[in-house]
């Protein structure tokens, strides 16, 4: 993931700037032997998760920098780039079958 790095000090520093306030960025691994890091935004008491590895392209890193994550409809959710609407979006949450009733 060094490839990636200086992508996210630039992402995180940007997004501090634009906040206007401390944004918290960790690097996760990710699950399931897949390759990439996650990064954990945590402003207050809610956390981003954003899927991030080291093919990412260019058009979802510029996205990314100018990404608003305060927007209700993004803050709190795992996001993940979609090539077919060239938008981060949150990630479906499927019901595992333990919460069925």
């Amino acid at each position: 993931m060094a490839a990636i790095s200086p992508f996210v000090t630039a992402f995180a520093t940007s997004l501090g700037q634009r906040l206007g306030t401390s944004v918290r960025v960790r690097r996760r691994p990710r699950r399931r032997n897949v390759e990439g890091d996650n990064l954990a935004l945590t402003h207050h008491t809610r956390t981003t998760t954003i899927e991030v590895s080291a093919d990412l392209g260019d058009e979802a890193r510029l996205a990314l920098i100018d990404l608003d994550v305060t927007r209700p409809e993004l803050w709190g959710h795992h996001l993940r780039w979609n090539d077919e609407a060239a938008a981060w979006l949150p990630v479906p949450v499927t019901p595992r079958s333990d919460d069925a009733t």
